[in-house]
């Protein structure tokens, strides 16, 4: 009858610190997970996307109806920006630029679009989509952000 209780007792304590030590194992595992960096593999829009194309969409204007916006990107990093104001007032309403545009990280910059002496056109670049950000590079937020969008 001891070697029974005996043998069940080394099953028993077997048991225990197996399961116990599958616990640390799990622990340590969720621990090493949560703490490590994430891995960058390199890609971003300069390097991911094809970028090159035409882009559209109706920005949001103070004084008018909206901003009929063309953007189209050319491989050789040149662009022509077509800027139509819907209204109703006489004159010209449309503008055309063309200049070179860059891209460093997700954020594509018309060069020649500049006020100030400072370039203001940046874009966050998205799969198929631009998205107009705000003077400091931010993402336009509120009401009307998703109306800063164009589409490819």
């Amino acid at each position: 009858m001891k070697k029974i209780i005996f043998t069940g007792l080394v099953a028993f304590s077997f048991l225990v610190v197996s399961c116990n030590s599958t616990k640390k194992d799990s622990e340590n595992l969720e621990t090493n997970t949560t703490t490590e960096a994430p891995i960058s593999d390199g890609h971003n829009a300069e390097n991911s996307l094809d970028i090159a194309g035409v882009y559209k969409g109706v920005l949001p204007c103070a004084d008018c109806e909206g901003i009929q916006t063309t953007i189209e990107l050319n491989e050789d990093n040149t662009y022509k920006l077509t800027s139509l104001y819907q209204t109703d007032k006489k004159g010209n309403n449309e503008f055309v630029e063309n200049g070179k545009w860059s891209i460093a990280v997700n954020t594509l910059t018309l060069e020649n679009a500049v006020k100030n002496g400072e370039p203001h056109m940046k874009y966050f670049v998205g799969e198929n989509t631009l998205t107009q950000l705000d003077l400091d590079g931010n993402k336009i937020e509120g009401a009307l952000a998703e109306h800063y969008i164009l589409r490819k």
